[in-house]
């Protein structure tokens, strides 16, 4: 066992928390010592406390895996030994961790830069098709069988495998179709490249082959990338209660706060969709999706509502942004837990050839938002 951190000087316990429906932290040798009075384990990872009374050394649990770390933090450099009499009284906004840890979640919950270069040959498509199947578990076998006997009909269902599919049986570089098809093998390859080391990204990245959910997943996974390089400390969500609204990613504020971020990706608004494009049509859409979203984003779950599309037909951006507003105008007054609201769209329309397309993020802020805005843009 390392030396601790932390040494208690007195048999008084070192910490003692201000909340009282907590256990007490006592020694891990059994001698008896309390080391916390009302342990809140969110409050401390990684802590080495070497017990007054017996000189054991009892070390809290680190950051659970794939957990960011909170936006105030006190930091325990490797090496530093403090001694401490006690009770120093502790209020649940506290996180006090060893520099390890901060490193290790740092490490494990930060996207890479990476990049993945797709060959738009059998070959090249093949594998990214065997990476899919690793990624998501996906019958491959089964999804193709569904497209060749729904054709276009099913595209949105299985999004992947129908881009695959159409790369390599019918691709046409002056094609919509084929455009589209790259701009999907492009999200997957860039989901992969930049979050492939993320405790959690084996559990998010199955929904990239659940009928219907490869556009949601997938812009989930750029919103996290997006957010994470504006600043912002950004969780992947798990789901916590089986059934219930689950937001989809999370802001990790000071400790136990979090805001919350749910995207929506509306089949109306994808490529291959029926776009409703003009300004009524897209503000109506939005009005409803932003009502869809009431059971994740609300005042007990404060946070961001995006809207994400991947429609290149034309230039939607100009339009989409007046919407946005228009809605933000319109029902943020009623919406005290919404911070704001986001799109994403495809920075460039298809001009007549397929080339790898980079997508551009706006925000509209809801002035009526209850509390400070926990959003950096």
């Amino acid at each position: 066992m390392r030396p601790g951190n932390i040494r208690q000087l007195t048999s008084e316990p070192v910490f003692r928390a201000t909340e009282t429906d907590y256990d007490n932290l006592s020694c891990s040798s059994g001698c008896g010592q309390i080391l916390v009075e009302n342990f809140i384990p969110d409050c401390f990872a990684g802590v080495r406390i070497e017990c007054f009374k017996c000189s054991a050394v009892t070390e809290t649990p680190s950051f659970p895996l794939g957990e960011v770390i909170p936006s105030h933090i006190i930091r325990l450099s490797e090496g530093a030994s403090f001694g401490l009499t006690g009770p120093i009284d502790y209020h649940e906004s506290l996180t006090l961790a060893a520099d390890e840890d901060i490193a290790r979640s740092i490490e494990l919950t930060t996207p890479k830069e990476n990049t993945f270069e797709i060959k738009y040959d059998k070959s090249g498509i093949s594998s990214l098709i065997d990476c899919y199947q690793a990624v998501t578990g996906a019958d491959i076998d089964l999804q193709e069988r569904i497209i060749r006997r729904g054709g276009r009909n099913v595209r949105a269902k299985f999004s992947f495998m129908y881009a695959a599919l159409h790369m390599i049986e019918a691709y046409d570089p002056f094609s919509l179709e084929t455009a589209e098809s790259i701009d999907v093998l492009n999200m997957f390859a860039n989901c992969y490249a930049a979050w492939s080391h993320h405790p959690r990204f084996s559990e998010v990245a199955q929904q990239l082959a659940k009928p219907g959910s490869f556009y949601h997943t997938a812009f989930t996974f750029m919103t996290a990338h997006y957010l994470f390089r504006s600043g912002n400390k950004i969780g992947l969500s798990l789901e916590d209660k089986h059934g219930e609204p689950n937001p989809d990613l999370y802001l990790r504020n000071a400790n136990p706060e979090k805001s919350y971020i749910e995207v929506k990706a509306p089949q109306a608004v994808q490529a291959g969709g029926q776009l409703k494009g003009t300004v009524a049509g897209l503000t109506g859409a939005f009005t409803e999706t932003l009502k869809r979203s009431s059971g994740q984003i609300n005042v007990a779950r404060p946070g961001v509502l995006v809207i994400a599309s991947s429609y290149i037909g034309d230039d939607i951006s100009i339009r989409v942004n007046e919407a946005r507003e228009n809605v933000i105008r319109s029902t943020g007054g009623l919406k005290k837990g919404l911070a704001g609201i986001v799109t994403i769209v495809p920075s460039s329309p298809w001009t007549g050839t397929g080339v790898k397309r980079a997508y551009a993020f706006a925000t509209s802020v809801n002035l009526n938002f209850d509390g400070p805005n926990p959003l950096r843009t």
